[in-house]
Parts: structure tokens; C-alpha cells; sequence
């Protein structure tokens, strides 16, 4: 989530839509600009900023998780954690490894973002309302657009999002790690068709493809 007091808007940001580079394009536009939950879905907006416009980054549901299975790999490989930081990279990184795609999604129960560690600490950046696993939360979570939230297609060159914040973003390198194809099986189609409806649905209202 980034709250941007001088257009005054709120971008709604769910894990694997291109949160890093944006950040990075905002502070250079924006230097008030401040995140202070990495992926709060859109009925977490501190009181007050709630008011304000706000944005919300939709991406092909296949596409945005088959992104995290792959970031999840080498997830913590870039960073020199200890202690609590490090048991949450690794026990999210062996949440994929020997796992086909499909397995994942069938099978994870681990949430992506959590706030509680596993020493009983709390990490506000991390906080959010409706702690699920990625792979069973719509997007619908994040973006709610019953609240007003605009919605804005994922693009790899955030040129949707650029031209709603007036920003350059440029490439968003956000396939890190991706490779090869996710596949379609009766078996996947079935829970994206359960989990992800709404996903499926917009996406294709809205002309947003796997990408």
C-alpha cells in the first residue's frame, strides 16, 4: 500500500504486481510518498486516508501466482537475514521446493505476507486484515472494489499505473525468478474457478491476459 499525499491517492498493491519498482518510480516523483503496510488490502487504509482516491493493481490471477511459486524459489537468497527473518524466508522458500506449480496451488496453506513471527514479535509493514494463503485469495480481498477502488491493469511496463499517477515506472522486472509455462490441468482450472472467480472474471471484462 502507498499513500501519496500530494495527488492524494492510495495505491492498493497485492503481492506480485509490481510493488518494488513502483515504489522506487513514486519516491522519485512523490518524495512524501510512504508505504506503511507492504500488501494491506483496501479496507485496511489508515483512517483518515481513506478519503482519498484510491488505486488498485489487478493482474491475471495464473500470471500472479505462477510469479510468486517462482519468486518463492529463491525467495531470501538476496537478503542477509537472522533470526526471526530468516525462519520466515526459508519456511516460504520450502513451501515450493520438489512442487510442480499445480501442487502449490492445490495444496500450499502457508500465507505469503505475515505479521506475527514466529518468535511472537509483530512487523507492521507486514499487517493485513485477511490473512490468507495466496493461492485461495481472490484478489477481491485487496482491491475491493465495492469500497470504490479503481481498478488498473498489471502491465510489465506499468505503463496503466505511470499514466494514472502521472509517473514513469518503466519495466517491472516482476517475473523475478519465472520461467517455463504454468499449464492448464481440469484439476487447476477447477480451483482458480473457486478461489480466484472473481479474478478470472474481471480479468476478462477488462481484456487482462496472462502476462
Amino acid at each position: 500500500m502507498l499513500i501519496i499525499p500530494e495527488i492524494e491517492t492510495v495505491v492498493i498493491l497485492p503481492p506480485r504486481t509490481g510493488t518494488g519498482s513502483l515504489y522506487r518510480a513514486v519516491l522519485d516523483a512523490y518524495p512524501l510518498a510512504f508505504m506503511p503496510y507492504r500488501h494491506m488490502e483496501a479496507d485496511g487504509v489508515p483512517f483518515g486516508y481513506d478519503r482519498w482516491r484510491r488505486i488498485g493493481v489487478l493482474r491475471h490471477p495464473v500470471s500472479r501466482l505462477f510469479s510468486l511459486f517462482n519468486y518463492l524459489q529463491t525467495f531470501g537468497d538476496d537478503h542477509q537475514a537472522h533470526g526471526h527473518m530468516e525462519n520466515y524466508y526459508r519456511s516460504r522458500k520450502e513451501s515450493v521446493i520438489g512442487k510442480l506449480f499445480q501442487q502449490w496451488v492445490l495444496t500450499n496453506e502457508m500465507p505469503f505476507s505475515v505479521h506475527v513471527d514466529d518468535r511472537g514479535v509483530i512487523r507492521p509493514l507486514f499487517m493485513q486484515n485477511h490473512m490468507m494463503a495466496e493461492n485461495k485469495k481472490s484478489q477481491y480481498y485487496y482491491l475491493r472494489p465495492d469500497l470504490g477502488v479503481e481498478i488498473v491493469p498489471y502491465t510489465k511496463d506499468g505503463s496503466a499505473i505511470s499514466r494514472e499517477l502521472e509517473i514513469e515506472v518503466g519495466h517491472t522486472n516482476n517475473v523475478t525468478g519465472s520461467g517455463g509455462n504454468p499449464g492448464y490441468t481440469d484439476a487447476l482450472q477447477d480451483h482458480l474457478e473457486m478461489f480466484h472467480g472473481w479474478d478470472i472474471e474481471e480479468c476478462a471484462q477488462r481484456g487482462i491476459g496472462l502476462g
